[in-house]
């Protein structure tokens, strides 16, 4: 995680840069500490330090896998919508009714990764998305 949120690190971004300094000196810290009166600590000692790392390194790790894994899923949504749409008309034996329910349906997924595109827009990387990247993959995957 230290290196991940450092300088140049593949989280840095998702950190707020208000609790950055403080979370990589108690991290710094705590490697000191491992190396030192850590050795002979009790199994408790280490859960508790750890406990208090995921407070803030779970959701910098949440957040980071959202913002790394939600343009492929928009992008596998465009291609799908294209083929879909590339189906529906060379599709000449489908029924109206189907065809209607396949276009509001797309219809329904179009505004839904549109309103996330909106979100994230909205906010700064380190703000938590207002969106769960399983329940993106979820409807994708139901919509396909």
């Amino acid at each position: 995680m230290k290196n991940n949120i450092s300088e140049y690190g593949s989280h840095e971004k998702y950190i707020d840069p208000a609790v950055k300094g403080d979370y990589l000196n108690k991290l710094q810290q705590t490697i000191d500490w491992i190396y030192g009166e850590g050795q002979s600590a009790s199994n408790d000692e280490y859960k508790k330090r750890l406990t208090e790392f995921k407070v803030i390194g779970n959701p910098v790790k949440v957040r980071a896998r959202f913002h790394d894994e939600f343009p492929v899923y928009n992008s596998q949504f465009n291609g799908f919508v294209q083929e879909v749409n590339d189906r529906i008309v060379q599709a000449t034996n489908l029924h109206d009714k189907y065809r209607e329910d396949i276009i509001l349906k797309t219809g329904e997924m179009t505004q839904y990764f549109n309103s996330i595109l909106q979100s994230l827009a909205s906010k700064q990387l380190h703000q938590d998305p207002s969106f769960n990247i399983d329940e993106v993959l979820h409807k994708l995957e139901a919509y396909k």
